[in-house]
């Protein structure tokens, strides 16, 4: 397991950064990453199938306005082989851990490559 970097970009030249950042090869184990407001996970796939990444529920459940509580699945993204670019996500609080770590889970991690961004609006 891996604890992945944030990689800074900047939000003027987003679309010329995206083909620079560096992927990450997936870990059998899994991966970690540092998440607040503004990160994104890129994930591409380079396999012969589509591939499930999971995030476990931190917050099983989350109060309602009418006095209740809904319950809070684990939170899949399915990343399709078709796709050059890759897909983007990013993680609701409900999936992320003390200190701010979310924990990653993949179906395979055979041709799965993953960086983390956070632009800068400045």
């Amino acid at each position: 397991m891996a604890h992945l970097p944030i990689n800074k970009v900047e939000r003027a030249s987003l679309d010329l950064q995206m083909n620079s950042i560096l992927l990450n090869a997936a870990s059998a184990g899994g991966d970690t990453f540092n998440s607040h407001e503004g990160v994104f996970v890129r994930a591409v796939n380079d396999s012969g199938g589509n591939i499930t990444i999971t995030i476990a529920a931190v917050d099983t459940l989350i109060p309602t306005s009418d006095a209740g509580a809904r319950s809070v699945n684990d939170m899949t993204v399915v990343v399709p082989t078709a796709t050059s670019n890759g897909i983007y996500f990013e993680v609701p609080p409900a999936f992320i851990g003390l200190g701010g770590i979310v924990t990653m889970t993949y179906s395979t991690e055979v041709g799965l490559f993953l960086t983390v961004m956070e632009v800068n609006h400045d």
